[in-house]
């Protein structure tokens, strides 16, 4: 089972999902947002946040997690995980623990399709610096990293992360400002 924090980082889980198969069996019913979500043998691990068709976003107690539609069960007008709440947190937590360390100044980033895009130039708690491998500098938000099986990646092509960076430089400074004030902007 795949899951994605919605801090970017995607981590996979070792637990095996165990759901019975009489709730595969029931009639599958349409996923919406605060929908609940539940342990195969009961007790609540949280509510639907999203769906987009393929990754449902799940909110527990203390993270927001995508996860695969393939890794539910639906019964009942809910979904079922084959874990606790308690495991799923754990999971998660092991996941963002080992995607920190590999998440490090001098690291290799590939890119959407596992080409190189880079290294890790400077990294802090909300941005990453990346050196392209064409020598520019791009400051992104830290979430746009994940930790996969090859060390750190980003959502975008070599190519694309390029023309996005030559277009940030290009644009004037106000509309740079604009784009980059969400992820720092505190209320």
């Amino acid at each position: 089972m795949n899951i994605i924090p919605k801090s970017g980082f995607y981590a996979a889980l070792a637990l095996a999902l165990a759901v019975p198969a009489s709730a595969m069996a029931q009639q599958a019913t349409t996923i919406v947002p605060g929908m609940r979500v539940e342990g195969s043998a009961g007790g609540l691990i949280g509510t639907v946040t999203a769906f987009d068709g393929t990754s449902v976003t799940v909110k527990t107690d203390r993270h927001s997690v995508q996860i695969a539609k393939t890794s539910f069960a639906q019964d009942k007008g809910r979904l079922l995980l084959g874990m606790t709440q308690a495991q799923l947190n754990d999971s998660i937590d092991r996941s963002l623990a080992d995607a920190a360390t590999k998440l490090v100044p001098g690291a290799s980033v590939v890119g959407s399709q596992g080409a190189p895009v880079g290294t890790i130039s400077a990294i802090d708690d909300q941005f990453a610096t990346l050196k392209l491998t064409t020598g520019k500098l791009v400051k992104i938000p830290r979430a746009g990293l994940a930790a996969g099986a090859n060390g750190p990646t980003i959502g975008m092509t070599a190519s694309a992360l390029d023309a996005a960076a030559t277009a940030a430089a290009a644009a004037p400074p106000a509309a740079a400002a604009a784009t980059t004030t969400p992820a720092t902007a505190t209320p």
